[in-house]
């Protein structure tokens, strides 16, 4: 079975709003309903989960009701999310295995709620290479010259052909998923920022799925920003 994990725990501090980011709108629309359309689309997931922090969840449930059908809104599912995206993520796979039980083939595709430019050909792609290999990342070849360095300067540039800006979807077998996460310590969970590297930590490399430059990241108002002009564009 596939299911979706939308992860909707950000706080929007860099966004400076007196709400999380997800709840912003864009060209008159939340960004979280933006990016929950577009999984509901592909009838491919037998069900969404939405990951929600704090005390938004309530809110959630009022927007979901406005935006979508009763019939959509039952390939729904909203759950808490946990202290950071590792819980958060492990809330998700617990809850799909809690309605649907353990299978081997179970496959969860997770995403930034606040990317809500990803296509179906970007997720049908995930679903597809995490079927086969156990894994799979989206991820965008850096146009930029990467540095690596501290606060203070810049020591190594590496080669840009090898490099990559990871974006989501980023997928996986859950199964696989659990015990590739067992296997870290402490200390590497710690240093955890995304669900792929819990299988590079394990020595598995990740099947990339090529994302595209306008599924980026609504982070700060300047991407705000952009992702207004970039609907009014699609509008025109």
């Amino acid at each position: 079975m596939n299911f979706a994990g939308i992860l909707a725990g950000g706080t929007g501090t860099r966004m400076g709003a007196d709400k999380p980011k997800q709840f912003l709108t864009v060209s008159g629309t939340p960004i979280l309903i933006h990016t929950v359309a577009k999984f509901l689309e592909n009838n491919t997931f037998d069900k969404i989960f939405i990951v929600i922090t704090g005390n938004w969840e309530a809110e959630l449930n009022e927007l979901l009701a406005k935006w979508f059908s009763a019939q959509q809104i039952e390939r729904l599912a909203v759950i808490k999310g946990g202290a950071d995206r590792n819980e958060s993520l492990l809330n998700a796979v617990a809850a799909a295995e809690e309605m649907f039980g353990s299978a081997s083939d179970h496959i969860m595709v997770t995403h930034d709620v606040v990317r809500p430019f990803l296509t179906n050909a970007i997720i049908a792609q995930n679903i597809e290479l995490a079927s086969e290999y156990g894994v799979a990342g989206t991820a965008l070849s850096a146009i930029d010259t990467i540095g690596v360095g501290n606060q203070h300067s810049i020591e190594v540039i590496p080669q840009r052909e090898t490099m990559y800006q990871v974006q989501t979807p980023q997928s996986f077998n859950i199964n696989k998923f659990k015990s590739a996460y067992a296997n870290l310590s402490d200390a590497e969970i710690a240093g955890l920022t995304e669900a792929t590297k819990i299988f590079i930590l394990n020595g598995v490399s990740v099947p990339i799925v090529r994302g595209l430059q306008q599924n980026f990241k609504i982070t700060t108002p300047f991407d705000l920003a952009i992702a207004e002009a970039f609907y009014s564009e699609k509008e025109e």
